[in-house]
């Protein structure tokens, strides 16, 4: 809500803090970013220098057992090498009379595979030739088969064509023959009407015409003779038609007969020729087996005969080597038995000393495990030094060191890590590592993922129980970030925002009452400090807001009591006296909240206009949030809506005559003085 001279009404409010609290997120991230990679590497580092150095001791332990088993190793195989070389030699001498004999058993059996082959591949070689020329031999009589089948079938062919197209011919003269007959019938239809019409027509001239035909009796005669040759000519024609029409139908079915009895004898002929194929074919199969059959038999009985001799080979070379081993072995157990009395000497030693290793790691573990024990139990004794209390006047809870004597009003970690911590209350198993507003309930990662995933459950508000270092975050009551481990904000004692105060030697940029101003040129935005309650924060505060609004509020102030001053120089008269009431002699005082106080001095520059008059420690001021004006006590601090009992408001005759007029304080954002 804006209200001045120009302009009444509803003013959209800037939003350049929305691009500053981006950047202010983005730095922040950053910077949270840069520290756990920091974080991580050293932890990294650690373990790596952990990691190391149990790898250099069990290096040790590996190398020492590796030089004392390879040292036990190349006296066992220097014995071994002595026995093989010993049973190598007696072999090999045994070996070379055998040798003599198998050599010639397998040459003579070369030889006979040598002529076996030979022979196999001679047969094969006239077997492909015979077959080769059988083979020719039957493709050209095929080849000649087919020609003559080929010539007897172009034959048939075209004397089926001309059959068929006798038999066209015919069928289309039949019906010419019909349609002829049946227009002749229609002709002779009318022409017998014509003829009745004709004749009685004739009748009556043939009287009048009989003289005439009288005397022209010879040509009648004539004319007579002509019709009847045409008529004796018709009958002949259609005698011969009718022969020749009987002669082609006998012709026809002789032709159908010599075809039938030429397919059928084409048909057996073709019949025995793929019967002659078939038998070839048969035989060809049958030899083919009989061979196989033969040559597998004979490989069997070459194969027993080669597993006979090698048999009793290797049966007469067993019992030579067993002669010469039983005399070995004997000499190698004594020299056995010898170097297992200096090897059992030997490891009675490395035992005694393994033992003693083994019991001084043992101990050192179980002292490192005592000491991380006793550790933990200090360590739970410190943080138990924190106690939980309550602040009567802050109303709010504080927390107390009994040790250091030290006072927070934020939970410390201490607690938070003695804090039990919560089980999943969907699955009941696992720990939870998320809070949600809307349900209540507290949820680990995997249950989070499946009853938020989708739905109105999406948009609830949560808030996640441990950073991303697994340490118990402290939030506020009913605040729910939204923010998973790696966007969570760390404190000031882990590390992460601006070290100010008694202990840190760095001057503020500005005060304002118990806030001070810091620059932060490494994160490059300003940090707040409040030397009362030791509470830090980078965004910027309320009060520090009211403050500086209350400022600006006295400065526009100011300002136009300079302008009103200007315009009554100019303007005079009425506006003078209007003037006159917010001429610098007017005291406009603020107090540290930006409220004005009710004390208007005299125009004169001084306090007789006010003489009689109690000054009010109360102020009326507006709230633009709600719209209704309230009441601020410059003396307590308390402010309320009800109009205070005590609370006066200036006479007329203290503002130099003006009735009815009163300075509104100037809320925060406003860039006028309003009068009424």
């Amino acid at each position: 809500m804006r209200k001045n001279n120009t302009f009444m009404g509803l003013y959209p409010e800037r939003r350049w803090k929305d691009r500053v609290i981006i950047n202010e997120y983005g730095t922040i991230y950053r910077s949270a970013a840069k520290l756990q990679a920091a974080y991580r590497a050293r932890v990294g580092r650690r373990l790596a220098q952990e990691a190391k150095e149990k790898f250099y001791r069990n290096w040790v332990a590996t190398h020492l057992q590796a030089m004392w088993r390879s040292k036990q190793a190349r006296a066992f195989y220097e014995l071994l090498r002595w026995e093989k070389a010993r049973k190598d030699e007696a072999q090999m001498v045994l070996a070379g009379f055998a040798k003599i004999i198998a050599a010639m058993e397998i040459l003579q059996g070369l030889r006979e595979e040598a002529y076996l082959a030979l022979a196999n591949k001679c047969a094969i070689v006239v077997q492909a030739v015979y077959r080769g020329r059988c083979g020719r031999r039957r493709v050209a009589r095929i080849l000649d088969n087919l020609r003559i089948q080929r010539i007897l079938e172009d034959r048939c062919a075209r004397l089926l064509q001309r059959v068929y197209r006798g038999h066209v011919g015919k069928l289309r003269f039949k019906q010419m023959l019909k349609e002829h007959r049946e227009w002749l019938a229609k002709c002779i239809k009318s022409a017998s009407k014509l003829q009745r019409v004709w004749r009685g027509k004739q009748a009556r001239r043939r009287v009048a015409a009989h003289r005439y035909a009288i005397e022209h009796r010879a040509e009648l005669e004539q004319y007579s003779a002509t019709l009847l040759q045409n008529r004796f000519r018709l009958y002949r024609c259609k005698n011969i038609i009718a022969r020749a029409q009987a002669e082609k139908a006998r012709a026809a079915v002789a032709a159908l007969y010599v075809q039938t009895a030429w397919r059928a004898r084409c048909a057996r002929m073709e019949l025995d020729i793929r019967k002659q194929v078939r038998q070839q074919e048969l035989e060809e199969k049958a030899a083919i087996a009989l061979q196989c059959l033969f040559r597998c038999h004979k490989a069997r009985a070459i194969v027993q005969e080669l597993k006979d001799a090698r048999d009793d080979y290797a049966r007469r070379l067993d019992e030579a080597a067993y002669m010469v081993q039983r005399a070995y072995r004997g000499y190698q157990a004594r020299l056995k038995v010898l170097a297992l009395r200096e090897n059992m000497d030997d490891l009675q030693r490395k035992m005694i000393e393994l033992e003693n290793w083994a019991a001084i790691r043992i101990q050192s573990g179980y002292r490192g495990f005592g000491g991380r024990k006793l550790y933990k139990i200090a360590m739970d004794e410190h943080k138990r030094a924190w106690k939980e209390m309550y602040d009567q006047e802050e109303m709010r809870p504080f927390y107390y060191n009994q040790v250091t004597g030290e006072i927070r009003w934020r939970k410390p970690q201490a607690l938070l890590d003695l804090m039990r911590r919560p089980l999943c209350t969907n699955c009941e198993f696992y720990e939870a590592a998320v809070e949600c507003q809307h349900c209540c309930e507290f949820y680990c990662n995997q249950c989070w993922d499946q009853v938020h995933c989708g739905g109105k459950r999406r948009n609830h508000k949560f808030r996640s129980l441990f950073d991303f270092y697994n340490s118990r975050v402290d939030y506020g009551d009913d605040e729910f970030p939204s923010k998973w481990p790696t966007e969570i904000e760390q404190d000031d004692m882990i590390g992460w925002q601006l070290r100010v105060g008694e202990d840190h030697e760095r001057e503020p940029a500005a005060i304002q009452g118990v806030w001070q101003r810091f620059d932060d040129e490494e994160a490059g935005r300003n940090f707040f400090y409040n030397t009362l309650t030791n509470e830090g924060m980078y965004d910027k505060p309320p009060e520090w807001s009211q403050l500086e609004a209350a400022e600006e509020a006295k400065a526009v102030a100011e300002e136009e009591a300079e302008k009103a001053a200007e315009a009554s120089s100019a303007w005079g008269g009425a506006v003078g006296n209007v003037a006159a009431t917010i001429e610098p002699g007017y005291d406009a005082g603020y107090d540290e909240a930006g409220y004005e106080h009710s004390h208007y001095p005299a125009i004169d520059g001084s306090d007789t206009a006010n003489a009689g008059y109690e000054v009010s420690v109360w102020t009326k001021a507006w709230d633009e949030s709600s719209g209704v004006p309230y009441f601020y006590n410059s003396v307590t601090g308390e402010s309320t809506y009800d109009r205070p009992p005590d609370y006066q408001q200036p006479a007329a005759g203290a503002y130099g005559g003006h009735v009815d007029t009163e300075i509104v304080p100037v809320a925060m954002g406003d860039t006028g003085v309003f009068l009424k």
